[in-house]
Parts: C-alpha cells; structure tokens; sequence
C-alpha cells in the first residue's frame, strides 16, 4: 500500500491501518462483503454461460488438447501404466482422474472444480487490490475477473489454462502474506502452489528463480540478514519445489525422456521459431496444424538416420529451433517482434477450437466480454505498472511473475491460452489504475507530471492494442467454424447433422481439407460403400497427398476383396506418411491376407515374406508372429524330412 507523500500525489489512500497495512480479518464483515460478492458475481456468470453451452455439440465433444487430457485421464482411471516419457506435463490429466474418480465422470467435474477456484481467485483478486490500492480497486478487480471472458470460457474447458492462472493468482496472495508476516506456513503453501505450477505446465520453471528472489528480498528476511537466518527461506522453498517435481522428472529420466517434466519442449520451441512460423499458431512446416506425435518423433528418427529416445528427440527440435536464428537471423527478429505485437494485441488468438465463431454462436454476451475485456485492460493497467513498480513494493513480485512469464512465451508462440496467466496481474493494474483516477478526479482533476505522461504511455498503448493482429489464420472462420463443429457431431455418433454441416462448408468452399474425406467416413460408417469411394476419390482430386483418404479407400478395396488394389493404397498412404499407425495395422492385416492365400496355393516363400513385411510394420502382434512362427518351424522341418 502506497503512503501519501509528495512523490505520490496521483494515489488517494486512506489512514485505516488495519486496511491498508494487514490482511482482513475474518471478523470484519465490512472488508469481506467485496471478496464475498465478487465471489458470488463469478459463479453466477460462469453458471450462465455452462447452461447455455451444455447442450452444444462442440462443448459436450472437446477436441485436441482436452480430448487429449480426458482420454489420458480415462486411462488412468483405468489403470493402464504410462510406459514413456510425459510428453505433456502430467498433473493435469491426474487431477481429471482424481475428480472422475470420486465424482465417476471425467468430463463435468473438472469444469466444475475450475469454475469454484476461480471463484475463488476473484476474491483473491480482490483481497490483494485492497491491500495494495484501496476499497475502490478492490471493486474493480474482484469484478474484472469474475467478467472477465476468456476466464469463464477456460472455466468450462478442460484445459490447463483455467486451474493454472487460478493457482497462479492464489500463490501470489500466499507468497503476498509471507511476505508481510514472514509466516512459515505461508511460505510452505506458496512453494506448494508453485511445485504444482510447474508439474501443471512444465515453462512456469521460469518463476522459481523470481519465486526465490522474493523470499530472499522481503521485509520480513532483510530483518534477519544481520543474524545470517535469510537464507532457510529460499532453501526450505526449493525444497518443497523439487520434492514435488522430483517423481515426474524421475519418471521420465528413466523411460528416456531426460531430466525434464515434459518432452514436448522441443518442438513447441521448433514450431514457434522456423521458416514461416507465425507466432501464434502452433503449425508444423511438413504436418500442418493437426500433426502428431508420432509424425515429429519419424521426423527426426528419419532426418537423423537412426532411433532416436525422447531425450535426443527433444534436442533435435530444440537445435533446429536454434539454426533457424543462425541461418534466417532476419526472418527470427521479424518473427520475434511480431510476437512482442501479438502479446499486447487486441485479439484472442485460440489454437484449441476456432475461438471467436464459436463464442459468437453459443453464447453473444462472453464472445462480447472476450473482445473488449483484454484491451480495456491492457489500455487502463499496462501504463500503471511504472506507478505501482515504484510506489507500491508489495506488488513487484506480481509484476515480475508477469514480466518473465510473458518473456518465455516469446520463445515459442503467443495465443489466448499461453497468454492467459498473465492477465491477472494487469487487471490488478488496471484496478490501481482506477484508484488513482478516482483520488485524481477527487482532488479537482489537477494535471502534474506524472499525470500528463501516463497519459501519454496510454494513448501509445492503446494504439499498439487496437491495430489489426499481425497474424491471420490463414483460413476463412466461418468455413473452419463450420468443420470444428461437424467434428465434434461426429465424435458425438451424430453423422447426419454432421455430414449436413460438411455440405454447408463445401457450399462455401468445395475444395476444404478433409471435408470430403469425413463426409466419406460417414457413409462408410453406414456401409454406403459407393458414396464413400466418390467422397474419398474428390478428397484426392483436391489433396493429392492426402494420406487419410488413400488408407480409407485401401480399406473399402479390402472389403470388397481386391487385396492387391487395397496394398496399393495402403502402400501410398504410408509413403506419404511413414508414421501414421492405422496405415501400418490396415496394410499388415492386408498382407497377412494376401500370405494365406499365397498358403492355400503353395506359395510359401512369398508367403513367408509377405508376414515378415507385416511383422516389420506392427512388430508386437502376437497372430502375425506367430503365424510366421509356425510357417517357418513347418519349413524347417519338412527340410529336416528331405
């Protein structure tokens, strides 16, 4: 909390000391009516907009990063053991476990445990402006984030996003109280927050050393530096911190991954720094925006020339992310400065759903709330930061949280998503800022100096926020908007209002990616076969190497018995992409036809050869190994007989 000096004449402060210097006690009703209410405010808008999205087929069939994350937690659940490194970092899909677990469902109960944190960060919010600007900021804070749009729509997602800010937000308040009371117990609860931070997304490692700092720079650790106790603060907080990681890092260090808690580091780093990246959509050169796992790991197996652990996979990325700036430094400072554009600017760029289309179908208010809430708060909060570094101690920390995670994303891609945790600490700016407005307008609106170049920062702020994205999907919304919601009918099993959503995309763009294709699936699914091989041929016709529509079209030869025709597609999809696993299964089962017939005519050699080829592609099939098996312990002994 700021004191009223000469050198502070924009803040209005008042003389209550039990407000301005400690934390609200419970007992004084007055100081907690705003966390109450705003608390209450949040649930009430985010229970609003779950009704009106539940019955919606692209809320109830997330797909991407959530299906992910639910199908992960499902196995889990399950009991199935992870026997490879964490590509993603894994507490995620446990805490959905753990809820799917108590609650049997994996899907509603985790969007309701984050909608009740986030509640809980709006009274957090709250509680903190109070602390450090006044009454006025509280308001203002605990409000902006209980409206705050990307919020209540991350709430009902079952994406890391919602629960890491939300933890996020509460580890500052921990860490805030510590600070001022030098409490052990905070302290334990603020590492603990912290250690859960980074097994949630693996880049808030870049806060322990900041975390660290604020232990060993806090009033209550400069009183014992003279006694040499300052440093069992930091110590006892590291501590905590690898004791919690430590099992994750653990695990993947011994299933090849390295000493990191996730392995997917690489290539987010490769995908945000080579030639043509955008900045904020995670787009890979040779894949596109839907690659796979196991398309980067053939990648760079195949560019390398031999097998490679995640651990190495990880440095391969990470060293062509590197090369990029050695070759194209031009190009890599260009990409650059447009992500430090993308981190102020206006729009929420999503990379999990086709974002603002969406928003705008299912809910009008929160795709409203999405578009203004950003750039109001940027435009109010972000020229504050200057006052509030200088005059209010307190909230450095906060801001240098902010600062260095807004940093890291700079290494790899800026979107709503990764974005997101930092909004917190500019709406508590934006809070201060109000609160001095206020005191200004109080005092007869008077211009000094500090007035006049706040303004100013302002007005340059607000024109960096408003001009147009420097990034562009590259597509059409409304035709992406129109597939996203057809997938999800279709994982729903509602393939006739899906294959109708197809047909209105190819009305407004015949040759879409995958639109044909899909609308093939669909009458394979309902055994048209005919349909499908048209659907499936017209996919080609646009998208020649599509290797999707040549592995269905193998299989509907492979009904109809023309095993050769069916090989030949198989064949294609597979040069096309070595990695895709279906192609693999679909082509050795179509070789493992093709050898029994070779038997039934005496053909054994090629018979042979042809299940050594369907070994070579599905090495852990027990029916074609064993097939071969016994073939060639046949073989054997008929030439012991001769």
């Amino acid at each position: 909390m700021l004191r009223n000096s000469p050198k502070s004449k924009i803040f209005h402060f008042r003389n209550n000391q039990q407000e301005s210097q400690k934390y609200p006690h419970v007992k004084n009703l007055k100081i907690w009516k705003t966390p109450v209410i705003v608390s209450v405010t949040a649930l009430l808008l985010r229970l609003f907009y779950m009704i009106t999205v539940s019955s919606h087929p692209a809320f109830l069939s997330p797909g991407m990063d959530a299906e992910i994350y639910q199908k992960w937690a499902q196995s889990i659940v399950s009991g199935v053991n992870i026997s490879e490194p964490y590509f993603r970092a894994p507490l995620y899909p446990w805490i959905i476990s753990v809820t799917g677990f108590l609650f049997s469902d994996t899907f509603w109960a985790i969007r309701l445990f984050q909608i009740i944190l986030s509640c809980g960060a709006a009274a957090v919010l709250s509680i903190l402006a109070r602390r450090w600007f006044g009454t006025i900021a509280a308001w203002v804070a605990g409000f902006g984030w209980a409206a705050y749009g990307l919020s209540i729509y991350f709430d009902g997602e079952g994406l890391i996003a919602s629960i890491f800010t939300s933890c996020f937000i509460i580890m500052i308040l921990t860490l805030d109280r510590h600070r001022q009371r030098g409490s052990y117990l905070t302290l334990v609860v603020s590492s603990l927050l912290l250690g859960t931070l980074i097994i949630l997304r693996a880049n808030a490692l870049v806060w322990l050393p900041v975390f660290l700092g604020v232990t060993i720079f806090c009033p209550q650790t400069q009183q014992k530096l003279r006694t040499h106790h300052f440093w069992k603060a930091p110590i006892l907080a590291l501590i905590i911190v690898i004791t919690l990681i430590t099992p994750v890092i653990v695990h993947n260090a011994r299933t090849g991954g390295g000493l990191t808690i996730s392995t997917q580091g690489g290539i987010n780093l490769y995908l945000g720094n080579h030639q043509g990246a955008s900045g904020a959509y995670a787009v890979d050169p040779d894949f596109g925006k839907t690659w796979t796992k196991d398309q980067i790991e053939y990648r760079a197996n195949n560019e390398s020339g031999k097998t490679l652990n995640w651990k190495e996979i990880n440095r391969f990325y990470s060293q062509k992310a590197t090369g990029f700036w050695l070759e194209y430094p031009s190009d890599a400072f260009t990409l650059f400065f447009k992500k430090i554009l993308l981190l102020f600017n206006a729009r929420e760029i999503g990379n999990n759903r086709v974002l603002m289309p969406y928003l705008w179908e299912v809910n009008p208010i929160l795709a409203i709330l999405v578009t203004i809430a950003f750039p109001l708060a940027a435009v109010i909060g972000l020229p504050f930061s200057y006052l509030a570094w200088r005059n209010t101690p307190d909230s450095r920390p906060a801001l240098l949280f902010a600062a260095t995670y807004a940093c890291s994303l700079l290494f790899f891609f800026i979107n709503a998503r990764y974005r997101f945790p930092v909004t917190p600490v500019i709406i508590l700016l934006a809070a201060g800022a109000v609160q001095s407005f206020v005191a200004w307008w109080k005092r007869g609106r008077e211009f000094h100096r500090k007035e006049i170049t706040t303004s100013i920062i302002s007005i340059g702020i607000a024109l960096i926020v408003i001009i147009p994205a420097p990034v562009k999907s590259g597509q059409n919304q409304a035709t992406d908007w129109l597939f996203h919601k057809a997938n999800a009918l279709r994982r729903l099993n509602r393939n006739a209002e899906a294959r109708n959503e197809y047909y209105r995309l190819l009305n407004l763009d015949s040759e879409y990616e995958n639109a044909h294709l899909n609308i093939g699936s669909i009458w394979f699914e309902e055994s048209k076969f005919d349909s499908a091989m048209i659907h499936y041929q017209k996919e080609l016709i646009y998208h020649p190497d599509n290797h999707l529509a040549y592995n269905n079209l193998g299989g509907l030869f492979g009904l109809g018995g023309d095993l050769e025709r069916a090989r030949e597609y198989h064949e294609k999809a597979l040069s096309i992409d070595p990695s895709h696993q279906d192609s693999k299964e679909n082509l050795a089962y179509v070789l493992n036809q093709i050898a029994m017939k070779k038997i039934e005519t005496g053909l054994i050699d090629e018979a042979v050869s042809l299940l050594q080829d369907a070994v070579k592609l599905v090495p852990n099939s027990e029916n074609y190994n064993m097939k071969l098996a016994f073939i060639l312990e046949n073989l054997e002994i008929k030439e012991e007989e001769e």
